[in-house]
């Protein structure tokens, strides 16, 4: 599970094995895949972007090695969190656009 609180590169190894960064002003996760790409987790949010800013739809080798924290997990389900599509997961972005 995410600490609830964390602090400013606050670092976490998921139970598959990805590690996480996690910057405070931002208020974001950030892993990089052995294959170079990196992608963030917002956990107030309950998303996930890749490098260019593109919100994904993360593989289970990722979503599934993190667990959100109960306060972050019940903000991210009220709102249209569920009406919205993402982009694949490690997609460039290119030509993606992503209405709020």
């Amino acid at each position: 599970m995410l600490p609830e609180n964390p602090t400013n590169n606050q670092t976490y190894r998921d139970s598959n094995g990805n590690s996480w960064i996690y910057n405070a002003m931002l208020m974001r996760w950030m892993m990089s895949s052995p294959g170079g790409n990196t992608y963030y987790y917002y956990p107030s949010q309950g998303y996930y972007t890749n490098s260019s800013g593109v919100q994904v739809t993360p593989p289970a080798s990722v979503s599934s090695g993190i667990t959100p924290s109960r306060s972050s997990y019940s903000s991210s389900t009220s709102g249209n969190k569920s009406t919205s599509k993402g982009a694949v997961f490690g997609s460039t972005g290119r030509g993606h656009s992503i209405s709020a």
